[in-house]
């Protein structure tokens, strides 16, 4: 038996694994915009996180009203808050790159890996002649 035997299986094994992986990617960037997406529009409705709420939580649990000091204070915050916007954008877009090669070193490594096994394969197939 030469190695040209499991030659179509083992390409087959290869290829499904990449059809997987590279399914699996997809699903995860398109189920990441879409959340990105929902917490834009969320963001745009004004819902905020829990933490975030601040005096105006502490007001609506009847454990005491905020005084106008202290509206004014979460006011500030929040308009500080307004000004670190573009500065997010950018650490967002830093994550995003470091998200995309995190995501993409694996592949690439399994592609490689691949590439080789397949390329060392095909050199034994040629340089070992067939016993037939």
């Amino acid at each position: 038996m030469g190695a040209t035997a499991h030659l179509d299986f083992i390409a087959a094994a290869y290829a499904a694994a990449v059809i997987i992986v590279g399914a699996l990617l997809i699903w995860i960037t398109l189920d990441y915009r879409a959340q990105l997406r929902t917490l834009a529009e969320l963001d745009r409705q004004g819902v905020t996180r829990r933490s975030a709420r601040g005096a105006r939580a502490h007001d609506r649990t009847g454990q005491g009203s905020a005084t106008h000091k202290q509206r004014k204070k979460h006011e500030r915050g929040r308009q500080r808050e307004r000004q670190r916007k573009p500065n997010e954008s950018v650490k967002q877009s830093a994550n995003l790159r470091w998200r995309r090669i995190v995501v993409l070193t694996p592949l690439v490594i399994f592609l490689a890996l691949a590439a080789l096994f397949l390329f060392r394969l095909s050199v034994a197939a040629i340089l070992r002649p067939s016993s037939r």
